[in-house]
């Protein structure tokens, strides 16, 4: 996971929400079912570390998607409500591996929901974040977005979304929106973001320092139990996965 957050990260924050979940599903199915083939440990390792990269794809550019389309007032909510997820399927896919007792066919049934979310839901269903979009100046596109969840959820615009956009309010079919273009001088090309603005000020220093701390209080318990679990009374390892949760 260390390794697939900065690959990760670096492909949500250029090419787009959308696109680092989309590439993640897909090659974390693709090496799932190359485990299952695996003649050999090697390769299995190998295969079940590029599953472990593609995690951050998935978990965190996911939460950066869904916290960029939720108001300041719900976050909290979502954010949580993005995490439970997590130990929720852990918990199913103990009852998965319990039920199998076969961990190459194990592989293949985790291996098949990410192809379905991929070309059911997120090829159809899910848009691009429009705050991405409006990071890149790309205003066309986040209004069509924008505009399309506001008549999904029968709701209307702001007067001050039409003035933040420079936008006049107009029929149902959109228009190009005139837009004025992103400044080429040498300090637009030097507001570039790297991992180095998070110490830049004392209030990012301090909440990163807090994050970094509670990240590892959190997870050094759960690495301990995932080591020690075979001296607990449940010997079977689909039920001590589940019991870690």
């Amino acid at each position: 996971m260390t390794v697939g957050s900065g690959i990760c990260g670096t492909i949500s924050d250029r090419y787009g929400r959308l696109r680092a979940i989309s590439l993640a599903l897909l090659i974390q199915s693709v090496f799932c079912f190359l485990s299952a083939a695996s003649p050999h440990l090697a390769m299995f390792i190998f295969c079940q570390f590029i599953v472990g990269c593609t995690y951050p794809g998935i978990l965190v550019a996911s939460f950066t998607y869904v916290i960029e389309w939720t108001g300041p007032s719900k976050r909290a909510i979502m954010g949580n409500m993005l995490a439970l997820m997590f130990p929720v399927g852990h918990m199913i896919f103990a009852l998965v591996a319990y039920l199998l007792r076969h961990w190459r066919l194990l592989q293949i049934v985790v291996g098949i929901p990410q192809l379905a979310l991929l070309f059911v839901f997120v090829f159809r269903l899910i848009p691009e974040s429009p705050r991405w979009l409006l990071s890149l100046g790309h205003v066309n596109e986040a209004d069509i977005i924008i505009r399309e969840a506001v008549r999904a959820n029968q709701k209307t615009l702001p007067s001050s979304y039409f003035t933040y956009t420079r936008l006049s309010s107009y029929g149902d079919r959109p228009q190009k929106i005139k837009t004025h273009k992103p400044e080429t001088s040498s300090k637009s090309r030097s507001n570039s973001h790297n991992f180095t603005d998070l110490f830049k000020t004392p209030k990012l220093r301090q909440t990163t320092l807090i994050i970094l701390c509670n990240w590892f209080s959190v997870v050094l318990p759960y690495l301990d139990y995932r080591c020690f679990r075979r001296h607990l009374p449940a010997t079977d390892m689909s039920i001590s996965s589940c019991l870690g949760w």
